[in-house]
C-alpha cells in the first residue's frame, strides 16, 4: 500500500504525499528490525519534505525522529544527538509538543548510552511530564522505565525498582502487553541488585512464558 501510494503521489508531483510513503515504509521497516532499510526511506521522505517547504514539515519532523531512532539502534549515537537537537529545536519553533517531547525521549537515550547519566536523567523527566500532559500513557510508562534504567546504571536498585514499578502498572492499566514484559524484565535486573532472587526467577518465567516470538528482545 505504502509503495502504491509512493507511485500514485510521483504521478501527482505531490512531495508531501510522497514523503509521507516513504515515512509509512520507514516505520515498516522499523518494526521488521531493518534498520538500514528504515534510514534509508527516512532520508528520502526528508528530502521530499525538505522540497515542500513549510507543508512538508510535519513529514520532516517524522522523518527525522524515525532517522534518530534508526542510528541508535545502528549505535551511531553521535548522530543520534546531532539529530536529537534538530529535532528538538524545530519543534520548538512549530510548538510540536507531542515531537518535543519524542526529542526528549531520544536525547535521553543516547546520553544513557553514553553514560551520562544525569542528562539522561534530565531528558527522561521532560519527556513524562509532557507524555502526561498529553496523555500519551505508553510513553508516559516508557519514560518511567527509561529513569529506572538511569538508576540501575547508577548502581541505586531500590529507586530503580520503584520506577520500573510504575511503567508496569501504567502497561498492565491499558493492556499494552508487548511493554508490560519489558518493564517486568526490567524490574527483574532491579530484583538481582536488590538480591531478590526468588521474585526475579518466578517474574522471568512468566515472561519467557508469555514470549511467542522467539527473537524478542525480552
Amino acid at each position: 500500500a505504502s509503495q502504491l501510494m509512493r507511485q500514485l503521489a510521483q504521478q501527482l508531483a505531490d512531495p508531501v504525499a510522497e514523503a509521507r510513503a516513504w515515512n509509512d515504509m520507514a516505520f515498516l521497516h522499523e518494526r521488521r528490525g531493518d534498520n538500514r532499510a528504515s534510514l534509508d526511506c527516512s532520508e528520502q521522505a526528508e528530502a521530499l519534505a525538505l522540497q515542500a517547504a513549510e507543508a512538508g514539515r510535519a513529514e520532516r519532523i517524522k522523518a527525522l525522529l524515525t532517522k534518530g531512532w534508526a542510528f541508535y539502534r545502528l549505535g551511531d549515537v553521535s548522530a543520534v544527538l546531532d539529530l536529537g537537537v534538530k529535532v528538538l529545536n524545530l519543534c520548538t519553533e512549530l510548538n510540536d509538543r507531542r515531537g518535543t517531547a519524542i526529542s526528549f525521549k531520544l536525547l535521553g537515550v543516547a546520553h544513557l548510552q553514553l553514560g551520562h547519566l544525569v542528562k539522561a536523567g534530565y531528558f527522561f523527566e521532560q519527556g513524562l511530564s509532557l507524555f502526561a500532559e498529553l496523555g500519551d500513557q505508553r510513553n508516559a510508562a516508557a519514560m518511567w522505565s527509561n529513569r529506572g534504567e538511569c538508576a540501575r546504571a547508577g548502581g541505586d536498585h531500590p529507586s530503580a525498582a520503584g520506577f520500573y514499578e510504575q511503567a508496569l502498572a501504567i502497561a498492565r492499566q491499558i493492556g499494552h502487553r508487548e511493554s508490560e514484559l519489558i518493564y517486568l524484565t526490567n524490574l527483574s535486573a532491579a530484583r538481582l541488585g536488590l538480591r531478590q532472587f526468588q521474585q526475579a526467577e518466578t517474574d522471568l518465567q512468566e515472561v519467557i512464558s508469555q514470549t511467542t516470538t522467539p527473537n524478542s528482545c525480552t
